[in-house]
């Protein structure tokens, strides 16, 4: 039977592309200090979540803003995050409830032009 090595292991994952790694790995990677894998992770999904976002709030402008927000909240909050889970589905979700908050805001304090 062989051991499993697992200096040997972390050392295969340092020498592989980020681009090749999934989400959940590049989640890892970043939780354990390599350079990059946060940005690569930001690459990805930046213009699908401004695209997604801006669908929602109808503002392509602030569609920016909202998903600089969603990217922070990740950051706060990646140590929280399940890696058995899709990182995907929890980045998307965070900036669908940063659009919702958007238009509950915007209903509730409507813009008046003189």
């Amino acid at each position: 039977m062989v051991q499993a090595d697992p200096e040997k292991a972390s050392r295969v994952l340092e020498e592989v592309s980020l681009k090749d790694l999934t989400d959940e790995q590049l989640v890892t990677a970043h939780l354990k200090g390599r350079p990059g894998a946060f940005q690569d992770l930001y690459d990805r999904y930046r213009d699908r979540l401004i695209h997604f976002v801006t669908r929602k709030t109808g503002d392509a402008d602030r569609a920016q803003d909202l998903v600089q927000e969603a990217f922070i909240r990740v950051t706060r909050h990646l140590h929280r995050f399940d890696p058995s889970k899709k990182f995907s589905t929890w980045v998307y979700t965070i900036a669908s409830n940063l659009s919702k908050n958007e238009l509950r805001n915007r209903s509730r304090s409507p813009l008046v032009l003189f």
